[in-house]
């Protein structure tokens, strides 16, 4: 295994929100959070929620390997 299979790896991942569609957004939010924590290798998400006025939110995922965070993202 190379190291870049063996290192944590950290996906940083933004969204904007379109007006109008916050609600249906946070339960589809609420819900991958909750399949993510599920998934093998997964080490953890910070959600950073947009200040007042602002719609992109950003998300910092943090998987055990490259091929779990691929497997993720696919």
């Amino acid at each position: 295994m190379t190291d870049c299979e063996t290192k944590p790896v950290t996906v940083l991942l933004s969204r904007t929100v379109r007006p109008g569609a916050e609600s249906a957004w946070e339960a589809a939010l609420t819900d991958h959070l909750e399949r993510v924590q599920r998934l093998p290798g997964h080490l953890g998400v910070n959600v950073i929620q947009p200040v007042a006025g602002a719609r992109q939110w950003t998300f910092i995922f943090k998987f055990q390997t490259q091929e779990q965070a691929d497997a993720w993202r696919d």
